[in-house]
């Protein structure tokens, strides 16, 4: 196998776990919690694949990578990509318009609730290119018969 073949794969399949891997550290912590404390713990858990925005965004821009190489499922990762990098931007954006970086203003009411919606389109967007790698991967073993 050539390596038009193999390098698609190999992105996808990094691209695939880098991507995932925030999304389940959120949802493995409240578990591992709960199975040691018995109390869900569920707080700002929406919070934690924006902070691991690194993961994300690389995991997003090798998963487009494959995409583009194997001109399969670009639509769904190119636009997850596209929005996870809109709804960050929106909500550092927002979190220095409205004042709640600074202080100025409490962290509470409608700016809160700007920014923490801005903050979970991103988690959406990132879930939904990673549904999309998976889509890939499915795509890419059924063609190349891996």
């Amino acid at each position: 196998m050539g390596w038009r073949r193999v390098l698609p794969t190999i992105l996808a399949v990094v691209g695939a776990v880098v991507v995932w891997l925030p999304l389940l550290v959120a949802i493995a912590i409240p578990v591992v919690v709960f199975t040691q404390t018995g109390v869900f713990y569920y707080a700002n858990i929406y919070l934690m694949p924006a902070e691991y925005f690194p993961l994300g965004l690389l995991g997003c821009g090798l998963l487009l990578w494959a995409a583009l190489l194997t001109r399969q499922r670009r639509q769904l990762v190119g636009a997850g990509f596209a929005a996870a990098i809109a709804f960050l931007v929106v909500s550092q954006v927002l979190l220095v318009l409205t004042g709640l970086s600074s202080g100025r203003a409490e962290w509470a009411g409608w700016r809160l609730s700007a920014v923490l919606f801005a903050l979970v389109g991103y988690d959406l967007a990132v879930l939904a290119t990673g549904v999309g790698g998976i889509l890939l991967l499915f795509d890419l073993a059924q063609t190349r018969n891996l």
